[in-house]
């Protein structure tokens, strides 16, 4: 399912944290995510992961505020998700010999997304991920989507504003890389300025004409911040006796 050029998949079959993390290895893409488990749908009957991938692409389409990672999100449309055969969630937090095993943890470092039942009913997002896991470079889905909006918000800029049509002169490039700067500042809740070689705080922005003077490339540099969504505890509960 193709949403603002990213592909949300899901398993046709049944599915176990095993496959999901094998397939998200044979994935390993930027731009690819995939959802599991299978879902009830609203008159609980028993879908597939592919059709819990349908729900979770809607939701991301209509989500407008492209800060908003919709960690424990809830999915319209799903009561709730796969159960094993004993009639537990398929996915959870239990102990396995003694020893705690978080399937959602474990999925999410696999480069899988999984679903899990909401708090208060129906179905909710843990985390949304893409499969790619060399590094932690789109452990979030929204990093990837903030990165291809701001290359779409300058280029757009830099055509409204005619300075293509404009002579490649030096005043021109000024202005452009100005005019880039504040875009980028406007946009300070997706971008952070980072110290640049001068010791300012900035974005670092570039316009180089090339050497037959024909065209610019135009650069900036920042940090996409994502990732508040684990909360560690730590406190103490005395009870006297």
């Amino acid at each position: 399912i193709n949403n603002k050029q990213i592909a949300f998949v899901g398993m046709a079959s049944a599915t176990s944290a095993t496959s999901l993390t094998t397939a998200a290895a044979a994935i390993a893409s930027k731009r690819v995510v995939l959802v599991g488990p299978g879902v009830l749908d609203e008159n609980g009957a028993a879908k597939s992961g592919a059709y819990a991938a349908v729900a979770v692409a809607a939701l991301v389409a209509q989500n407008s505020d492209i800060a908003d990672d919709l960690d424990t999100a809830p999915v319209p449309g799903l009561t709730g998700i796969e159960k094993a055969a004993d009639g537990l969630p398929i996915f959870r937090i239990k102990v396995v010999s003694g020893s705690a095993v978080n399937d959602f943890e474990t999925l999410l470092q696999g480069g899988v997304s999984p679903l899990r039942n909401g708090r208060t009913g129906g179905v909710e997002i843990t985390h949304l991920r893409t499969t790619y896991t060399t590094d932690t470079t789109y452990d979030a889905l929204m990093t990837r989507l903030i990165v291809d909006q701001l290359f779409i918000d300058v280029r757009t800029y830099c055509e409204q504003q005619k300075f293509l049509r404009r002579g490649n002169t030096q005043k021109t490039r000024d202005d452009l890389a100005a005019g880039v700067a504040a875009l980028l500042t406007a946009r300070n809740n997706w971008l952070l300025p980072i110290t640049q070689p001068d010791g300012n705080t900035g974005y670092a922005v570039s316009v180089i004409a090339s050497t037959d003077n024909r065209q610019v490339t135009v650069g900036y540099q920042g940090q996409v911040v994502r990732g508040i969504s684990t909360i560690l505890v730590d406190a103490q509960l005395v009870i006297p006796a």
